[in-house]
């Protein structure tokens, strides 16, 4: 509305779909047994918990799930209302507690989640880097990203692009990905939901030893957020 929104929040990114093996990498035959959705208390007290430390934003990184059983997109172009109805959920209870998220849509890594190395295997491609260039990768992740925009919430009545509880969709979790490859689907989300804003989902893109690549992402109108994820063994500077 015109205002400045200052925030501090947590990644609670496990509130479509948990697994308490998160760190083992695999091709999902291994970890999607283990997986699971938590319970309506779990998603309640996660928030009142984040209430708690003052923080109004949490990053909901399993909103983008596929490949496994429990996921929102088990099979390609198959969607399960069930895993649709625990986002309808996590919207009407970050609502009540006053949260707004960070609706993240793909991961670039192969956990449990699935993400883009599921997309490729959903092709049978082999070349990680096709992802970015392959018309039914493409495809394939915007009927993914379609079905959650235009979904309408089971509880509340209120179409997802309608919704102000969402602060943003991200594009992915971690990608490596593009210039091209991203604005391309801003523009695409921006298509059916012109009300919320897009973070671009490579995390790297704001690191100020290369200012002439940060120029050429900010320059990028449909790009809204940037971002910089921080871990030491990156080595990252923080200026």
């Amino acid at each position: 509305d015109g205002k400045t929104f200052r925030f501090s929040g947590a990644n609670l990114d496990w509130l479509v779909l948990a697994n308490d093996e998160f760190a083992r990498l695999g091709n999902n035959t291994g970890t999607a047994k283990n997986s699971y959705r938590p319970s309506r208390w779990m998603i309640d007290d996660a928030f009142a918990t984040l209430v708690k430390m003052n923080g109004t934003v949490a990053r909901v990184w399993s909103v983008g799930c596929q490949g496994t059983p429990l996921s929102i997109e088990p099979e390609l172009g198959k969607f399960n209302e069930e895993a649709l109805q625990q986002v309808d959920y996590i919207l009407d209870s970050a609502k009540r507690h006053g949260i707004r998220l960070v609706m993240t849509l793909c991961d670039n890594w192969d956990f449990y989640t699935g993400g883009r190395y599921q997309f490729l295997k959903w092709r049978g491609i082999t070349d990680h880097s096709k992802f970015w260039t392959d018309p039914g990768c493409k495809a394939d992740y915007k009927a993914y990203v379609a079905t959650l925009v235009n979904r309408t919430n089971s509880l509340t009545g209120v179409a997802y692009k309608d919704d102000p509880t969402i602060l943003c969709w991200e594009s992915a979790n971690e990608f490596v990905s593009p210039p091209e490859w991203e604005r391309e689907m801003a523009v695409y989300i921006k298509s059916l939901d012109p009300n919320h804003l897009f973070m671009v989902g490579s995390s790297d893109v704001t690191d100020s030893r290369h200012a002439d690549v940060q120029k050429r992402w900010v320059a990028i109108p449909e790009f809204d957020i940037l971002q910089r994820h921080y871990y030491r063994v990156h080595g990252l500077p923080w200026a």
